[in-house]
């Protein structure tokens, strides 16, 4: 309803009208619905292109988002390499969004079942955290549960004892 009414109000390319597509689609996607996040994300992406321009910081996001859609609906791991090609060329290997893109790829093999490929992948993440942010910062600890869990799916009884540790730690972090 919001979203409508802003267009009625100040137009369907307005930003504060666009940024109400981007959480109608966000909403859809936390809720499980992919293709209608997909649907609204791709809209998003078409009318920030057409209102900023194709190298907007908000185009670029409704970018990295749409592709990220994509990727989960369609079970695309190749959409996401190549966003993380372009993010590691232009950015940098270190970079957040770069390191963003790792996480969806780690996530992707955990929802498949690869669980080797995902602990490879979630290790990388958390070394590339741990250079960026510390060792104890929160992304970090929050890729380390990741790992942890996939390695105690693998059987790795020792995971449980570590990842009580993260979780109690990530506890007392988010608590202050």
């Amino acid at each position: 309803m919001t979203y409508k009414k802003r267009i009625v109000a100040f137009g369907e390319l307005d930003n504060g009208t666009l940024n109400s597509l981007g959480h109608l689609a966000s909403l859809h996607f936390d809720a499980g619905n992919v293709n209608k996040a997909t649907e609204l994300m791709a809209s998003l992406y078409e009318k920030r292109t057409q209102a900023f321009g194709e190298h907007d910081s908000r185009t670029r996001s409704s970018k990295y988002n749409l592709t990220v859609m994509r990727a989960q609906r369609d079970n695309n791991e190749q959409d996401l390499l190549n966003l993380l090609v372009e993010y590691t060329n232009e950015l940098g290997s270190e970079h957040p969004y770069t390191i963003g893109v790792w996480k969806h790829i780690a996530a992707m093999f955990e929802r498949n079942g690869d669980l080797e490929e995902a602990l490879e992948t979630w290790l990388e993440v958390e070394l590339k955290l741990s250079n960026a942010f510390g060792e104890v910062a929160l992304p970090t600890l929050s890729a380390l549960r990741r790992r942890l869990q996939v390695q105690q799916a693998l059987g790795d009884d020792q995971a449980a004892q570590h990842l009580l540790i993260v979780k109690h730690t990530i506890a007392r972090i988010t608590s202050q």
